[in-house]
Order: structure tokens, then C-alpha cells, then sequence
């Protein structure tokens, strides 16, 4: 299962160190975040990056906002003369429909009273024509006819009724035409004003809407886009003052991120330089160099504070510190990173730490010295080793083997007393185990019992 899977099933209660990751001491970034590990520091590092990352989103949305204002202004203008235009207007759903009628009437009012009058005559009767010129007079003769032929056969009593009502409904047709004609006046100018009205709605028809409805709807649509873009200049005060306040608390947060890595970068240079001197490294020293770095434009930090924490190294202590990445060996950076490792742990007993060859590039009594530091760190935390060098395999209290059978298949086995002897000499003198390398594997083996066990 590849190590990444293991941290990422195991968290915080699993952790793998490789002589890659020594490597990464060698890039100044990730020094700030192991001193403030060491220092306790997380939490405040993690809001001074928040609070920088909402700096930098209002700072976007304020850049588009004033970028964006000689166009918002264009538009404002633009919808503002829709509106006035719209409410000038004073629209009225069905005005249009009303319009053309009132038109067709003004625009024919002579031939519609002509044919009213006329229409009127024949049914009530012209008095310049006779009485009987008009159905409402033939209808009253038939009337009277009718009810004398009833007065001898009342069979048809319910015919004069129909003529009767024929008769009535007659007369009020001719009277409400004749007062029709009389009230159809040709009005000149009130047919302008008409006119005028519907060329009106007509040109805003084609800008706004077929008909009134759609254009009251767009009109009501323009004026909340105006409104929406007026609130534009309130937004970009209300996000200034939110801005203001949120760089004020992130100063706070970088002052308190900067003191503590102030106070931490003191006790980690004194820890540090215990643990250098008990990997063969008398006299090392490690400063933490707390440069301040360049704020980006606007913020009073970046996202990891206003220091540049950086390591540096002196493997002698006539030599003045200087970078990590620049002064020290691939051994030296092995001890250092293995020295940071015990260090930084011993805040959080209980895991699982696995080493993957950190002890490259280091042999000799170095080894025997990591060995020794590696089975200290085993009293806190279980710790799995992968390692090349006999000195730190004697100290493990199980030992296994890793290898690969004719197939290319990795076979692992727990090595027994005799198979583990037999595993430490051949890691001291080769692939041949001889007598004497046998007994070198058992004196480590026996020194590594009185010393402790990892």
C-alpha cells in the first residue's frame, strides 16, 4: 500500500519520513511551517492565511466594481432614460385596443351617423315618409289586425304576444340608433390627439413590447437593474469598510504569529543544538533566521506571515551560521532533519513513525549514533525503520527482511535470532556471511540490549 494511502487512513497518528522529504530542508519554504509546528503556532498561521485569502477576494471584487464603473455609469444613464421615457408615457394595459376603436369612429363619424339615421328610419319610421315608412309602424298595424282576429279565435293570443314584443324591441332599436346618430360628432382634433397617442405607443411597441403589458414589464425589469447598479457605489463602500476591518485583524494575527515564532525559534535553536550533539555533531548549531519578507501590495503579510523563516546552519562554532540548503552535506542534512523530527515529536507522544532511509549518506559511529536516537524517539511513539545500516537494525526489537524472489515478487519475512545474526552480517560485510561477521552482528546486537531497545 503506497504511503500516501497509509497517512491518509492513519491522519495525524501516522507519519512517513523519507531521505526525500531531509531533501526538503534544502527549500526555505518549508522551514516556517515546522517551526510553527514546534511552536504551536498552526492555528494562528491558518487564520492569518484565511484572513489573507478574504483580503485578496475583496480586493478582486472591489478591482472589477471600480473597473467596471465607467460602464455601469453608461448603463445607469441608458436605463434611467428607458425608465422616464416608460413613465412618461403612462401606460395602460388595453389603451392601445380602446385607441383604435375610438379612431375608427372619429375617422368615419359622417357615414356612421348616416347609416345610424337611416337604420333608425327603417325601423321606426321616417315622419317625412309616412306613418307606415318603418317596420315599428307596419308592426303596430299587424298589432291591431291581430287583436281583433283574436276577439273571435283566441288561438291567437300567444301570436299577438310575440307581435306585441316585436313591436316594443322594434321601437327601442330605432330609438337607441336615432340617439346613436345624434351623438356621432366629427371632432377633428380629439381624431389627432388619437392618432398621435397610438403613433406614440406604436414607436415604444417596437423598442419595449408588442403590447402594453410587456412594455410596464420590461419598464419594471430596467428599473431594477438601476437600482441594482446604483447599489454598485454602496457595495464598494460597505467592502472598503469590511476591508478595513479585516486588515486590521489580520495585522493582529500576524503580530501574534510573529511574536511566537519569536519565542519558539529560541527554545527550537536550544533543543536543536541537544539533539545535533547526539547525533556526532558537537558544536552545530541551527539559528532560525526570521527575515521579514515583502508584503504583497495592500497587505500588511502574506498568506504564511510576515517572516521568511529560514534555517541556517553552522557545523562548527567558529563558522557563522549560514542557509541550510547552502552549507550542509547530505549526512549533515540527514542529522539535521532526524534532529528536527525527535525534536518536533516529543510534543505529540502516540504515533507511528515510519523512516525511510533517513540515515543515507551516514555510517560509522554517526550510525551507531542515530541508531541510538531512533530507539530513544521508540519510548513515545512506535517507530518503523527502513535502513541499510546494521548499527540502526540492531536496535529494532523486531527485524524484518524485504526481499524479492525469482519472480520479482517482494517477499517479507520476521527474521528469529539466528536469521536476524545472519541479516546484520551480511548488512556489515556484503553478501557473504562469514564467522566473523557473525560476531560482529551478535557485539551489535548485545550493545544494542544494554543501551535500550527501539
Amino acid at each position: 500500500m503506497p504511503a500516501t494511502v497509509l497517512a491518509e487512513l492513519f491522519g495525524e497518528r501516522l507519519e512517513v519520513a523519507s531521505q526525500h522529504e531531509s531533501q526538503a530542508l534544502r527549500r526555505p519554504e518549508t522551514h516556517g511551517a515546522l517551526l510553527d509546528a514546534w511552536a504551536g503556532l498552526d492555528e494562528t498561521r491558518a487564520r492569518v492565511e484565511a484572513l489573507v485569502g478574504e483580503l485578496r477576494a475583496l480586493d478582486r471584487e472591489l478591482e472589477t466594481l471600480r473597473t467596471q464603473a465607467e460602464e455601469r455609469a453608461r448603463r445607469e444613464d441608458f436605463l434611467a432614460f428607458q425608465v422616464r421615457e416608460l413613465d412618461a408615457a403612462a401606460l395602460r394595459a388595453g389603451e392601445r385596443e380602446e385607441l383604435g376603436q375610438e379612431q375608427g369612429r372619429l375617422g368615419h363619424a359622417e357615414r356612421l351617423r348616416d347609416d345610424a339615421s337611416l337604420a333608425a328610419a327603417s325601423l321606426g319610421g321616417d315622419p317625412a315618409a309616412g306613418e307606415a315608412a318603418g317596420a315599428a309602424p307596419l308592426l303596430v298595424q299587424a298589432l291591431r289586425r291581430l287583436e281583433g282576429a283574436a276577439k273571435h279565435d283566441p288561438g291567437l293570443a300567444s301570436v299577438v304576444e310575440r307581435v306585441r314584443s316585436a313591436e316594443l324591441e322594434v321601437s327601442d332599436l330605432a330609438a337607441d340608433l336615432s340617439a346613436y346618430a345624434e351623438s356621432i360628432e366629427a371632432d377633428p382634433g380629439r381624431l389627432t390627439v388619437v392618432e398621435e397617442r397610438l403613433a406614440l405607443l406604436d414607436r415604444l411597441s417596437r423598442k419595449y413590447g408588442a403590447n402594453e403589458s410587456e412594455m410596464l414589464e420590461f419598464r419594471d425589469g430596467a428599473e431594477r437593474e438601476l437600482a441594482a447598479l446604483t447599489g454598485a457605489d454602496e457595495r464598494i463602500g460597505k467592502l472598503e469598510g469590511e476591508r478595513l476591518a479585516l486588515r486590521e485583524q489580520l495585522t493582529g494575527e500576524a503580530a501574534k504569529l510573529s511574536d511566537g515564532r519569536g519565542r519558539g525559534a529560541k527554545r527550537l535553536e536550544r533543543k536543536l543544538r541537544a539533539a545535533l550533539a547526539e547525533l556526532a555533531l558537537e558544536g552545530a548549531t541551527v539559528r532560525v533566521d526570521l527575515s521579514v519578507r515583502e508584503a504583497p501590495d495592500g497587505l500588511p503579510c502574506g498568506p504564511a506571515g510576515a517572516e521568511a523563516p529560514e534555517f541556517l546552519f553552522s557545523a562548527h562554532p567558529d563558522l557563522p551560521p549560514r542557509p541550510l540548503r547552502r552549507v550542509a552535506s547530505g549526512g549533515e542534512l540527514s542529522r539535521v532533519f532526524l534532529a528536527l523530527k525527535n525534536t518536533l515529536r516529543q510534543a505529540a507522544p502516540g504515533g507511528t513513525l515510519i523512516f525511510d532511509e533517513v540515515d543515507a549518506g551516514i555510517g560509522g559511529a554517526v550510525a551507531d549514533r542515530i541508531g541510538a536516537v531512533l530507539a530513544e524517539l521508540s519510548a513515545d511513539h512506535q517507530v518503523l525503520c527502513i535502513t541499510h545500516l546494521p548499527q540502526v537494525a540492531a536496535r529494532a526489537t523486531a527485524h524484518w527482511s524485504v526481499r524479492k524472489d525469482a519472480q520479482g515478487r517482494a517477499q517479507v519475512v520476521r527474521l528469529d535470532a539466528p536469521g536476524r545474526v545472519d541479516e546484520l552480517a551480511r548488512m556489515a560485510g556484503g553478501e557473504e556471511v562469514t564467522e566473523a561477521t557473525r560476531r560482529h552482528a551478535r557485539a551489535l546486537l548485545r550493545a544494542a540490549k544494554g543501551e535500550g531497545k527501539g
